[in-house]
């Protein structure tokens, strides 16, 4: 595959935006943040604009969540609203790239672009973490406690379900659509070995892992469409990648509790993962 767009498929706190700037470090990859933010923030500056009565952006009003604080990508500037139809082949000539990078993480969006440009090469990532993994990223920032084992207990299966819903919306999607080619990478991968994860994922690309990519923390980031990155530019250019296990590690009990809601574990089996731990089988293991 010598050109396209690698299209992020998950829901919040599942690393999309780590790999969003991992993949950014290529030469030839742009990575443009979410287009369905970059639809709805245009749409925005022009409310007459035929976006804005777009179904698929009914939901998005004036103040949503686009309006961030820090600077858009200006790479946004460059781009001009096109159809539906060839949008990536359009974005990716405005940009000048051969490959795109779309974090949208909205199954909505993302059956749109499949629908409108059936022919479009794409590689599409299903990102994930285990439920008491991400609800542990979320709760920090939704519930304010520190780690995954002080979520109230009433907590969990709203944490939980919620995690399964998504899950089962992109589960459905992909049901729908069996051609479309999809990589399947767990949290844990990207995390502990981000380089190995990288070249699983261009292996089927025309592109080489340039060592360049695992740089990401010493080059300048902008808050891209849709993504909130809580690594920020006042770490020095500190750029490890890893699990700390203090926010991650459940207890026991922690992982059981997620484990009694219904679905669950069918999920965590759909996903690769033990559905008595939680861990990626080896045959999601990047190589």
């Amino acid at each position: 595959m010598k050109e396209g767009t690698f299209v992020l498929c998950a829901p919040s706190w599942a690393g999309s935006t780590l790999l969003s700037y991992l993949l950014g470090g290529h030469s030839k990859i742009t990575s443009s943040g979410g287009l369905l933010w970059l639809f709805s923030h245009l749409a925005m500056e022009d409310p007459s604009h035929p976006v804005y009565k777009m179904d698929l952006l009914s939901y998005v009003s004036k103040g949503s969540r686009h309006h961030k604080q820090g600077k858009l990508h200006p790479m946004w500037d460059s781009v001009t609203l096109c159809p539906m139809k060839g949008l990536y082949t359009s974005v990716r000539k405005q940009l000048g790239t051969s490959w795109l990078s779309d974090s949208s993480k909205n199954t909505t969006w993302t059956q749109a672009m499949i629908e409108a440009q059936p022919n479009e090469p794409a590689i599409f990532v299903l990102m994930h973490k285990t439920p008491w993994g991400s609800a542990s990223s979320g709760a920090r920032h939704v519930d304010k406690v520190p780690t995954v084992n002080d979520i109230d207990i009433g907590r969990i299966p709203h944490w939980a379900m919620s995690w399964k819903q998504n899950y089962n919306s992109w589960r459905n999607l992909f049901e729908k659509y069996p051609h479309i080619p999809v990589v399947n990478l767990p949290y844990e991968n990207l995390a502990g070995n981000p380089a190995g994860a990288i070249r699983h994922l261009l292996s089927g690309t025309n592109l080489s892992f340039e060592p360049r990519m695992m740089h990401w923390a010493e080059r300048e980031r902008h808050q891209i469409g849709g993504n909130y990155f809580v690594h920020q530019q006042a770490m020095g250019g500190k750029q490890e990648v890893g699990i700390d296990p203090k926010i991650y590690e459940a207890t026991a009990e922690t992982i059981g509790r997620f484990l009694e809601v219904p679905g669950i574990t069918e999920v965590l089996e759909w996903l690769g993962r033990c559905p008595c731990c939680g861990s990626p089988r080896p045959s999601t293991a990047a190589d």
